[in-house]
């Protein structure tokens, strides 16, 4: 219960606020709701009338064999209602209508407004607001006709321009493709190109050749390491040689170029003859190798039973010695013919190596002249594309030219107010006079509230700047405060006014308990003419008429005004005092006041400010301190000043007055913060001028008014 009453009075408090802010701007809103309601009915009176009728436009679409759409763009849905919507089709129709050929003079004296669109049923709807009602009734059924001629007139001149414009592009394209054509037979026929085709079709082979060559040598190279490095008999060596004589590829009569040995000297050319190549598969060598096996074994099995010496036995070796000739002749031969075979694939291999380059070059000239080829022939074929295409274009413009896809029907007027005009309508002006007058007269309110940064209320600026407030001051004419104020007076304002600075007093005296004595009170502001001398005055009366005896020091040596608040003269005073050497007693007056000592700012004197922050100063206020029981200071603004910052050291602390609805926050927290870096002791501060004839401010402090006191009065008396 108490969360749900406590957020119903928040409520409500909300809602009163709200009301507060309209109350206080009350006459602008109503000169805004007037302006605005005067503005409806001036349109009103001088507006022209408007008549309205509505056609309806049966509306067909057929599909065709050839989509003629792509050509001519003027068939979708999309697209139709802003073609027959179009600037040429209404002049067309204000043309035929017999108006004036211009849009702004047409929309100006004959037509107010044309609206076109399809409704539910996919059919046109056409709509015509016009200052003459005979207008509405012809304007639709002449626009649709005026839409088909216009469009038949646009299609063929389309096709005309179309057929031209292709016709000559077209020939143009076939003369680049007689072009290429013409190229790609210039370039077949080129002898030099076609060399080179038949010199890298014999060259083809070069790579692979090659390396069965260097793999062939390689092969030789290990036999003969072989046959050198190895202790082989005949027969082993002639096993080794057996197999390269099928693969030796030298034929009678070659001539084989000598090889170069690692000393530089050539051998002589070798003519290859018959006994040097192998004549059959068989090796003649085998039956050699057999008889030798068999003359050993009849050597072994003799050797049994006869002595070497032995007939028999010299027979059997003189055989076997000429089966041992035999095979050598034959190893001869076959190193021979592998010699040839060495010295023919190196040979061969070393002119391979030669024609190397030649088929690089060869093949790089290929790939040159095959891309040419392929560009050539690209090119033709992106020709062609390109006059079959505009020929297919040119065939669907041809053909599909007569052929509609859109049929319009008209059907007749729907609506038709041509007795009474639609507009202006008073009521809906009315009410939209109305609305913007609300809307304007509630937000124009609320936005200057929105865009005020002054300090307007108690609660804001203690939440701003985290300073009590003391207490409040009503808004009065400078000359009802210019003179000081009469404790006994029975004017109620001058009355209200002392109860305000009692509540001040009464605050401050409070506040000081808790920290420090206000014994020494500064009164301050960031700006001037914020009131500090009227609240110094009045503060420093209450003070005075508390029974405790009082001074009041006007500190502003550059433009001090107290003295007139008293009726009395600047001088003596306290520039006098600190420059001139007067006693301050001298310069210390009695007020009409009891209790009220004034001393004022004297007569100004170059350098007197910089005696704020001297220690004469400081023994000044230390004696003063000893003769009087409050001390009020009237000091000069913060911003743009040094004294009030020389000051506050010598007080006991701040009592910072406050611009009710004009300082700005900004100043007021800069001020603040250049005391507190100062280390000044803030007591609190005062809102001074409030205007409690705003609503708002009345609202809130209602309690500070003399509306207040009145009624609190009435009741005691009852």
């Amino acid at each position: 219960m108490i969360f749900g009453t406590k957020k119903r009075g928040m409520n409500m408090a909300d809602l009163v606020m709200y009301l507060a802010v309209a109350l206080k701007h009350l006459r602008l809103i109503i000169l805004l709701t007037c302006v605005c309601v005067l503005g409806g009915l001036t349109y009103y009176v001088y507006a022209r009338p408007a008549y309205f009728s509505n056609s309806t436009v049966r509306f067909k679409y057929f599909a065709l064999p050839v989509d003629s759409d792509k050509i001519f763009h003027d068939s979708g849905f999309r697209d139709f209602v802003p073609q027959f919507n179009s600037r040429p089709v209404i002049l067309r129709t204000a043309k035929r209508l017999g108006l004036e050929e211009n849009e702004r003079i047409l929309y100006r004296d004959f037509v107010s407004k044309i609206r076109v669109a399809f409704n539910s049923d996919k059919n046109l709807e056409i709509q015509v607001w016009s200052y003459y009602p005979k207008l509405t009734r012809v304007w639709a059924e002449t626009m649709v006709e005026e839409f088909l001629l216009n469009r038949e007139q646009q299609r063929r001149q389309y096709r005309e321009t179309a057929v031209k414009t292709f016709t000559e592009e077209m020939t143009s394209v076939s003369q680049k493709i007689k072009e290429v054509l013409k190229s790609q037979q210039l370039f077949d026929e080129n002898s030099e190109k076609i060399k080179s085709f038949i010199d890298l079709e014999q060259l083809k082979e070069l790579p692979r050749q090659t390396v069965i060559v260097r793999n062939r040598i390689e092969a030789m190279e290990r036999i003969r390491k072989a046959l050198q490095e190895s202790k082989l008999d005949t027969v082993e060596q002639l096993s080794l040689l057996m197999n390269l004589d099928k693969d030796i590829q030298s034929k009678v009569g070659q001539v084989i170029a000598g090889s170069e040995d690692p000393d530089g000297r050539k051998s002589p050319s070798i003519v290859v003859v018959p006994s040097m190549v192998s004549t059959g598969d068989k090796s003649p060598w085998d039956d050699l190798e057999r008889r030798r096996s068999q003359v050993q074994q009849k050597i072994k099995d003799a050797g049994r039973v006869y002595l070497p010496g032995n007939p028999r036995m010299q027979v059997l070796l003189k055989e076997l010695d000429d089966i041992e000739k035999q095979l050598g002749s034959e190893l001869e031969v076959a190193k021979n013919r592998f010699n040839i075979e060495y010295a023919n694939l190196t040979s061969k291999l070393a002119e391979l190596d030669r024609k190397l380059p030649e088929y690089q070059a060869s093949l790089a000239r290929e790939r040159s002249l095959k891309s040419e080829k392929e560009i050539s022939e690209a090119g033709q074929l992106a020709w062609n594309k390109i006059y079959a295409d505009m020929a297919k274009i040119l065939q669907t413009i041809d053909f599909a030219g007569e052929k509609e896809r859109i049929q319009l029907e008209y059907v007749g007027i729907t609506d038709d107010n041509d007795q009474r005009p639609v507009s202006p309508n008073k009521i809906r002006i009315l009410l939209y006079a109305l609305g913007l007058g609300l809307a304007l007269g509630l937000g124009v309110p609320f936005l200057i509230e929105f865009l005020d940064h002054t300090v307007t209320n108690v609660e804001q600026a203690e939440h701003t700047f985290q300073i009590r407030g003391l207490g409040i001051v009503p808004q009065f004419a400078d000359r009802e405060i210019e003179a000081p104020l009469h404790l006994g007076s029975r004017d109620k304002k001058v009355a209200h006014l002392i109860e305000n600075f009692r509540v001040i007093r009464t605050n401050l005296v409070s506040r000081g308990m808790a920290t420090q004595i206000p014994h020494v009170i500064m009164i301050a502001s960031s700006m001037p003419q914020e009131g500090k001398t009227v609240v110094s005055t009045n503060l420093a009366m209450s003070f005075a008429q508390s029974g405790e005896r009082t001074l009041l020091i006007d500190a502003d040596l550059r433009r001090g005004r107290l003295h007139r608040c008293f009726g009395l003269k600047s001088s003596p005073g306290l520039s006098n005092v600190l420059m001139e050497g007067i006693p301050v007693e001298e310069a210390i007056r009695p007020s009409t006041h009891e209790n009220l000592g004034i001393l004022s700012c004297g007569k100004h004197l170059t350098g007197a400010t910089e005696l704020l922050g001297s220690p004469h100063f400081a023994k000044l206020m230390s004696d003063l301190r000893q003769k009087y029981q409050r001390i009020i200071i009237d000091t000069p603004p913060v911003l743009g000043l040094s004294e009030t910052s020389l000051i506050q050291k010598l007080t006991d602390g701040v009592l910072f007055v406050v611009w009710s609805g004009h300082t700005p926050l900004r100043s007021v927290k800069t001020a603040i913060d250049i005391l507190h870096a100062n280390g000044a002791n803030f007591y609190g501060f005062v809102l001074n001028r409030m205007d409690f004839n705003s609503a708002t401010n009345y609202y809130n402090y209602y309690y500070y008014s003399s509306n207040y006191y009145d009624s609190y009065q009435t009741a005691e008396k009852a």
